[in-house]
Order: structure tokens, then C-alpha cells, then sequence
């Protein structure tokens, strides 16, 4: 584990090698981080998965990355004291990874679930993360996460004009027809 203090954020790197003769099967947590505060109605989050959840209410939330959790971003802030922490996964590769979110009491957990299986000699590497302090609510933790997308992400290119001027229609037909 490697942590780089940047000034308003914290980035976190995790490598781990197999040093064993046998292949290992693994559940990575990374990060795995708790919030806490005094005020259980004050601690906040944000989970944002196909429905976005933005609660102070007590959950146990799971989603993997893919269609149903699109951004690679959870946010954990305190309306009352105007801040928060934004946890940014820094994955350009997309890899499989699982999103969990557990509110209790005063505390909320988050972690990112990596399933790994190393042979001998073999070194995973987690994607960045970068915890991002804040003040406001969730909004600026995303803006963070723009932010970091804006860095590497540009579209490729326009469509075509032929593109531009097709008309589409498109109708879902309910199971068994309409």
C-alpha cells in the first residue's frame, strides 16, 4: 500500500504478489474505508448506481461495475458540517470490480471488491483511488470525478452528417405484445 498526499487529496495505490509455489484465489477489499460521525442523521451518501441513492437512511448496497454502477465514484458527506469525502476509482481499463456501501448507526463503509486469482510469481495492481475531502455535499465530489474523467476521456470524434439527419423510432414491445 502507497499513499501520496496531493494537497486537498489522497491517492492510494495497492500491489500484491504472489510469493507462494501455488496459484491464489482472492477477495481484495480496496480501499476499504469507514466515516463516522456523531449525528447519524447528518452523515450522508451518495451510491450512484443504475437509481441513484442519496440517503442518510441505513442500507447495505452492492453493485458491480458494468450497466448497473456506471461511474466509478462514491461520495460520504455531512450536510451539517458542509463536507465530505469523495472515493474516485482511477480505472481507464473498465476491469471487474464490485462497489459496496453499508450505513450503520454513525458509520458508513465503503469498499471496492477485486476477485483475483494470481499465479505464482504474479503481481495485481489495483486501480488508483483518490479520496478527495470537500466541502458541500455530493455535488462536489462529483465534480471531482468529472474532473479526473476530463483529464483522459475525449470523444472520438463527430458522427457523420448522414448520422446527424436520421430520424429514429424506436418501440419496446411488452411481453406478449401490445
Amino acid at each position: 500500500l502507497h499513499v501520496e498526499d496531493t494537497g486537498g487529496s489522497k491517492k492510494l495505490t495497492l500491489s500484491v504478489k504472489n510469493d507462494t509455489a501455488s496459484q491464489l484465489d482472492l477477495r481484495i477489499a480496496f480501499p476499504s474505508e469507514t466515516v463516522t460521525s456523531e449525528d447519524r442523521q447528518d452523515l450522508c451518501y451518495l451510491f450512484p448506481q443504475k437509481v441513484a441513492r442519496i440517503s442518510a437512511e441505513k442500507t447495505e448496497l452492492s453493485a458491480d461495475y458494468g450497466p448497473d454502477f456506471l461511474l466509478q465514484f462514491l461520495d460520504v458527506f455531512s450536510p451539517g458540517d458542509n463536507s465530505g469525502v469523495a472515493f474516485l476509482v482511477e480505472d481507464t481499463g473498465g476491469g471487474d470490480k464490485t462497489f459496496q456501501l453499508s450505513k450503520r448507526a454513525t458509520e458508513i463503509q465503503v469498499q471496492v471488491l477485486y476477485s483475483v486469482h494470481l499465479k505464482p510469481g504474479e503481481t495485481f495492481s489495483a486501480p488508483t483511488v483518490e479520496l478527495v475531502s470537500h466541502r458541500g455535499d455530493w455535488r462536489r465530489g462529483f465534480d471531482a470525478y468529472r474532473a479526473w474523467v476530463s483529464s483522459w476521456y475525449s470523444p472520438q470524434g463527430h458522427p457523420q452528417p448522414w448520422l446527424q439527419s436520421s430520424f429514429y423510432a424506436r418501440r419496446d414491445y411488452p411481453v406478449g405484445g401490445s
